[in-house]
């Protein structure tokens, strides 16, 4: 066979290789980017980034403050506590109501934080054109990763003794989420349930028993935006260095034809 015949196959390969490199490539963005930030440098519970008139974090069968911020840190006091955010259908009276928000446009939600007692969730459940949406719903414990909450889909972690960067993305329109740790995709399917509609990010679930209190862990802080976005840091697949190889054989198979 020719050398030009032999590098125009592999010319070809590369380039369908580098075509679905493109296709799949995700799209990156940094939490610092995102819409709404609350970075624990002023008590979220005096703060109404949204301008609807109550505070943002909503105080659920706790006692107020339960929350204790120092520059840059809260640290949950007390069992009951969440931020809530809604759109799409139904608002249920949640703190939040951002029509950005929705199943068809996809979700992120990242917190910087340290579990060392019972779990820390990010729940999100919009509609799908009826009343319930994927609920997805991402239960950080001191050891691993449940999704959803119960079921473990990552073992053998050290949550509990430093802060780690967790992220949430429902990709729009579909129920698939992938969970991110330390920007490092550690899990990615359906949500296995339908819920409520509305992102929440926060307490263990009405009903959970004092043994399952949150109080000690400490978050750095809560970020959320529309879209599904992969973290910034993420390692993803480059075409760059594919469409670098294709030129250079472009160039090989030219000089094989001219000899």
């Amino acid at each position: 066979m020719k050398l030009s015949t032999v590098l125009l196959n592999v010319l070809t390969i590369v380039f369908l290789a580098a075509t679905c490199d493109v296709a799949s490539a995700q799209i990156t963005k940094s939490a610092a980017d995102f819409t709404w930030k609350y970075e624990m440098d002023v008590d979220p519970h005096t703060q109404d980034l949204n301008s609807s008139g109550g505070n943002d974090i909503r105080i659920s069968y706790g006692s107020a403050p339960n929350l204790a911020v120092t520059p840059g840190i809260a640290t949950v006091q007390t069992q009951w506590w969440e931020m809530n955010a809604s759109g799409g259908y139904g608002n249920n009276g949640d703190l939040w109501n951002d029509p950005s928000l929705s199943y068809a446009s996809g979700m992120t939600a990242e917190v910087r934080a340290k579990v060392p007692n019972a779990y820390f969730e990010i729940r999100s459940a919009f509609s799908d054109g009826g009343n319930n949406g994927p609920y997805g719903q991402l239960a950080i414990t001191p050891t691993s990763l449940q999704f959803p909450y119960g079921t473990d889909v990552v073992t053998g972690l050290d949550n509990a003794s430093d802060f780690n960067t967790y992220r949430l993305v429902q990709d729009p329109g579909v129920d698939n989420f992938k969970i991110y740790r330390n920007d490092i995709l550690v899990h990615e399917g359906a949500a296995g349930g339908t819920g409520g509609t509305t992102l929440s990010m926060g307490n263990p679930q009405a009903g959970a028993s004092s043994a399952e209190s949150l109080a000690g862990a400490e978050i750095d802080y809560l970020r959320f935006t529309s879209g599904a976005f992969a973290p910034a840091a993420a390692v993803i697949p480059e075409p760059s260095s594919l469409l670098l190889l294709l030129t250079g054989l472009v160039g090989l198979a030219s000089y094989g034809r001219r000899r």
